[in-house]
């Protein structure tokens, strides 16, 4: 699984705006799967410039069903 959203996708907002003050688009992917005993979950983020790591700004969550 992996999610890329483009900066290009608001450049038809960018008057909207304030200069400096910047814009975010979240990303929200999802999915069910079956684990094992000795299963293990990671992940794998490339472009970390382009990761905002501000308190509160980006997550990863895992829910047992």
């Amino acid at each position: 699984m992996s999610a890329v959203r483009s900066a290009c996708q608001n450049t038809a907002q960018e008057d909207s705006y304030k200069v400096g003050q910047g814009w975010y688009n979240a990303i929200y992917l999802g999915a069910v799967f079956q684990l094992n005993r000795g299963d293990k979950l990671w992940t794998e983020t490339n472009q970390l410039s382009e990761l905002d790591t501000d308190e509160g700004k980006t997550f990863f969550g895992v829910f047992a069903l």
